[in-house]
C-alpha cells in the first residue's frame, strides 16, 4: 500500500502540471481497475464463505449499544479522535501551507512521498520491534513523536523542511499503527470484537471530517497556531492514553482469561 502511495504522490505531483483534469481521468480509470480486481476476486471469497457457512449459524454478534456503554473503550477512541485530526491535516491543511509559502503543487507529491519512503524503509524492522515492547508506551511515544513532527512544521518554509517534518511525523506514525489496532483487541470481548473495529473506523471517519473543517480555520486565521494546536492535540491524547495504562491492562487480563476458558 504504502509502494502505491509513494508512487501516486509522486505521479500525481507530475501530472498535475499538465492540469488536474487528466489526473482526475487517471483517478477515475484506476479505481475501475481496483474494482474490477475486487469485484473478480470476491467471487472467490463469497464461494468459500458459502461452502463453509453451516459452521458459523451458532455465531453470537452483538450491538453497537454494547460497545458504547463501554466507557474505557469510548476513552481510549477519545485520544484516537485527537490524534486523527493531526494526522488528517498532511492531506487538507499541509498541501495549502505549502502554497502560501510560494511552494507548487507539484512538490506536494514529493514532500509526502517521503511519509511513504520512511515507511517503508523503518516499519519491517521496527514492527517486530514494537511488538515485543509494551503496546500502550510504543503507543505513547508514537503519538508524541507525530506532535513534534506536526508541531516543527510551523518552522518550516521550504521543500526540504517540509519534507523533513514528513519524515519525523512519520516515525510516530509507524509506532501508532504498530500496536493500536492491537490495544483495541484487548479491550474487546472476543464476540464484539468486529463491533470494536467498527466503532474504531467510524471515529477516524469522524476525525477526518472535523480535521479540514478545524485546520483551514486555524490556518486562515493563525498559521502557526495550526501546528502549535497538533503538538496541543497529541500531548493530550498522549496523557490521555496515559492515564488508562492501568485499566487497559487489567482488560487485557481479564480478556486474556476469558478466551483462555473458553
Amino acid at each position: 500500500m504504502n509502494l502505491g502511495y509513494a508512487f501516486s504522490m509522486v505521479s500525481g505531483g507530475s501530472l498535475v502540471r499538465h492540469g488536474f483534469t487528466l489526473l482526475f481521468w487517471v483517478n477515475s480509470a484506476t479505481c475501475l481497475a481496483a474494482g474490477l480486481l475486487v469485484w473478480i476476486m470476491g467471487k472467490t471469497a463469497v464461494d468459500a464463505r458459502e461452502a463453509t457457512a453451516g459452521a458459523n449459524t451458532e455465531a453470537k454478534s452483538g450491538s453497537y449499544r454494547d460497545v458504547v456503554r463501554d466507557r474505557l473503550m469510548l476513552a481510549y477512541l477519545g485520544s484516537w479522535f485527537a490524534y486523527g485530526i493531526v494526522f488528517c491535516q498532511a492531506l487538507t491543511t499541509l498541501p495549502l501551507a505549502m502554497r502560501a509559502d510560494g511552494i507548487a503543487p507539484s512538490t506536494f507529491g514529493y514532500v509526502m512521498a517521503t511519509n511513504a519512503i520512511v515507511i517503508i524503509l523503518v516499519q519491517p524492522a521496527a514492527g517486530p520491534l514494537f511488538s515485543r515492547l509494551d503496546h500502550n508506551r510504543v503507543l505513547i511515544g508514537g503519538i508524541v513523536v507525530l506532535g513534534v513532527g506536526y508541531g516543527a512544521t510551523a518552522l518550516a518554509s521550504t521543500p526540504t523542511g517540509y519534507a523533513a517534518t514528513v519524515a519525523v511525523w512519520t516515525l510516530g506514525e509507524v509506532a501508532v499503527s504498530s500496536v493500536n489496532q492491537a490495544i483495541i483487541a484487548t479491550l474487546a470481548p472476543p464476540a464484539l470484537r468486529g463491533r470494536y473495529y467498527g466503532l474504531y473506523g467510524m471515529t477516524w471517519s469522524t476525525a477526518s471530517l472535523a480535521a479540514p473543517l478545524l485546520g483551514t480555520w486555524l490556518l486562515q486565521w493563525w498559521t502557526g497556531g495550526l501546528w502549535t494546536v497538533c503538538l496541543i492535540l497529541c500531548l493530550a491524547a498522549a496523557i490521555g492514553q496515559w492515564l488508562l495504562i492501568p485499566k487497559i491492562r487489567a482488560r487485557a487480563t481479564a480478556v486474556h482469561l476469558t478466551e483462555t476458558a473458553a
